[in-house]
Formats: structure tokens, C-alpha cells, sequence
């Protein structure tokens, strides 16, 4: 049982939909983080919009996005990621390196003279 729920969890961090989805979901918050001015730029925006939406911005923290602790937990996931399918792609990649190239043509320097 316990050998099935890691095979689960490594077949799901291998997931190239996973790489799919962070991707799209991290280009979808960079579009986020750049129409939301960041660092100190972001007190005048917050102060001119709405309680209501600004509640929103602190809350997630989009006025600081790139800092925040949900979006840093994006990259760690997208890392793991691709750490696992490198690591599971890798015997594949070794094998490839290991094979011996087989030539194109037989006897491909067969009439070639030697001056």
C-alpha cells in the first residue's frame, strides 16, 4: 500500500501536465504581478483602489507577488518537477549515450582512392 502512494506521487511529480499547468499558472501571476505595480510603487496604487480590493491585493500579497510565500511554493513545486523527470528520464538518456552509432551506408569508403 504504502509502495502504491509514493508510485502515485511520483508518477504525478513526473506529470508533464503538471509541468503544463504550473507553467501556464506561472505565466497567468507574472501577468498579475506586472498590471499590480510591486515593491514600494504598489502603497500609491493600494491607497487609490477600492477597501474591497485592496483587502484582496494584501491578502495575497500581489503588492510584493514575487516574494510571496504562495508564489515561492510554485517554483519549489515547478523545481521538483523537473528534478523528477530528469531523474526519470535519465537511465533512457544513459542508455542512448551508451548505444554505439551504426553507420548510415555500408562500405561508404569502399571506392575511394587512398592518394
Amino acid at each position: 500500500m504504502k509502495d502504491s502512494q509514493i508510485n502515485k506521487i511520483w508518477k504525478f511529480l513526473c506529470s508533464l501536465r503538471l509541468t503544463l499547468f504550473i507553467l501556464v499558472l506561472l505565466a497567468a501571476t507574472s501577468i498579475i504581478g506586472t498590471l499590480i505595480p510591486q515593491g514600494e510603487e504598489s502603497e500609491q496604487f493600494i491607497q487609490s483602489i477600492s477597501p474591497a480590493l485592496q483587502k484582496i491585493i494584501t491578502s495575497f500579497h500581489l503588492y510584493d507577488m514575487y516574494h510571496s510565500a504562495w508564489f515561492q511554493l510554485i517554483i519549489f513545486i515547478l523545481a521538483l518537477n523537473l528534478i523528477a523527470c530528469s531523474i526519470n528520464k535519465l537511465p533512457g538518456t544513459i542508455r542512448l549515450f551508451k548505444k554505439l552509432p551504426s553507420p548510415d551506408r555500408e562500405n561508404v569508403f569502399h571506392g575511394l582512392h587512398p592518394d
